[in-house]
């Protein structure tokens, strides 16, 4: 556990509660620009999607807990060996932001990935250009702003992004 009082942990197939509540939370859902998850059995499939990207070594997926309870969850995505970069994404439910949980699981996770991928030299993470909170947090920790597109959602909307990109810390001179 860190300060900010989380811990971090992989997620198992017996998480389908937490993902249900994650996936069928309508804010979060508007936020990340995708359906609210209508059944169970949807958020169940997204969990087994995460499970098997693990497993397969294109992605990571971490719970952020609050007292051993699931509240939000971080991943890294698009890891290839011949790849040099790969895309952070996060959520944490709504009872649970503006406490500096995020900035936490962030610190940690970014320090993981340069860690242990020795070829990762950029970490690209998009949110939504409106999304205030979200870019305050990412210019807070290093990412710098390199752009800013349209593109369409999981809704086929066309969305308004922003990408923010962090350099790996030994690739800075």
């Amino acid at each position: 556990m860190n300060a900010a009082g989380i811990t971090l942990r992989l997620p198992t197939a017996a998480d389908t509660d937490f993902f249900w509540r994650y996936r069928s939370d309508a804010r979060l859902a508007a936020a990340e620009g995708r359906p609210v998850a209508a059944t169970r059995q949807a958020a169940t499939a997204f969990l087994a999607k995460l499970l098997a990207g693990q497993a397969a070594g294109t992605s990571r997926t971490w719970l952020i807990t609050v007292a051993e309870a699931p509240v939000g969850l971080i991943g890294a995505w698009g890891f290839d060996p011949a790849r040099t970069t790969c895309e952070l994404a996060y959520g944490l439910l709504p009872a649970f932001q503006g406490r500096g949980l995020m900035t936490a699981a962030v610190t940690a996770v970014v320090a993981q990935l340069w860690h242990q991928e020795p070829t990762l030299v950029n970490l690209d993470c998009y949110t939504g250009a409106a999304n205030r909170p979200s870019r305050r947090l990412l210019e807070r920790l290093g990412f710098a702003l390199i752009g800013q597109l349209t593109e369409p959602n999981q809704l086929d909307q066309p969305t308004e992004m922003v990408q923010y990109r962090r350099l790996r810390p030994d690739r800075l001179s």
